[in-house]
C-alpha cells in the first residue's frame, strides 16, 4: 500500500543484501520517502493536513537514527550537557537536535538565566509542544526493512499514534539507518512553527 508499486518481498530482500554489503549506512531516500508517504496517507485519511518534507528535521532524524545504530539501542535521550556552552551544541533531547539543525532558534524553545555558577537552561513549553519524535527498531532479517510493519507498530502504540495524528504538526523529516544486515533504526521528527 505504501511501497510505491514495489513488491515488498523483493524490495526487502534487496535492502537486506545491500545492508549486508554496506553495514552502518543510512538507507536514505527510498525508505525515508515511503515512511513519510505512509504517515501522510494516515494523516490525510483522518482529515489532517499532509506534512511538508523539511530537510532540517530530516537532518535531526538522521542524527538520532545514526546514533541509535551506533549504540545499538532505541532512545530519545542521549548524554546530557555538562555546561551551557555544551548545551548549545548537544544532541541530548529531540528539541536540542531540532535547534541544532536550524529549524528553530535556541530562543524559540529555551530560556537561559545566567547566575553565579554559570547559566541555567529552562525549556519553554514550546520545547515539548512544537517538537515530536518517534523511533523504532526493525529486526528479523528482511522484515527489518518493512515500512508497513513499522507504520502498523506505531499506529498500535498510543504515544506514537498521538504524535503521528497531532494536528498542529506541519513539517517532518525521516531517517532510517542499518548498522547490520537485518537491523534498522527508524526516526521521524515532527514540528510546527
Amino acid at each position: 500500500m505504501f511501497l510505491f508499486g514495489y513488491n515488498t518481498d523483493m524490495r526487502s530482500t534487496l535492502l537486506f543484501l545491500v545492508a549486508s554489503l554496506l553495514p552502518g549506512f543510512c538507507l536514505g531516500s527510498d525508505l525515508d520517502a515511503e515512511i513519510f508517504a505512509g504517515i501522510n496517507s494516515i494523516r490525510t485519511s483522518r482529515g489532517l493536513c499532509a506534512l511538508e518534507w523539511e530537510p532540517r528535521l530530516a537532518a535531526a532524524a538522521r542524527s538520532q537514527s545514526l546514533w541509535m545504530a551506533e549504540v545499538g539501542r532505541m532512545d530519545h535521550l542521549r548524554e546530557p550537557a555538562r555546561s551551557f556552552k555544551e548545551f548549545l551544541v548537544c544532541d541530548y533531547h529531540p528539541s536540542n537536535r531540532v535547534v541544532k539543525s536550524g529549524y528553530f532558534a535556541f530562543e524559540d524553545l529555551y530560556r537561559a538565566e545566567r547566575g553565579d555558577k554559570g547559566a541555567t537552561v529552562y525549556p519553554l513549553p514550546a520545547a515539548n509542544d512544537k517538537v515530536g519524535e518517534i523511533i523504532a527498531k526493525g529486526w528479523g532479517g528482511e522484515g527489518a526493512y518493512d515500512v508497513r510493519r513499522v507504520l502498523v507498530g506505531w499506529m498500535n502504540s498510543p504515544g506514537h499514534r498521538e504524535e503521528i495524528l497531532k494536528g498542529d504538526y506541519r513539517d517532518a523529516g525521516v531517517a532510517v539507518c542499518s548498522p547490520r544486515p537485518g537491523e534498522t533504526y527508524w526516526c521521524v521528527v515532527f514540528a510546527y512553527r
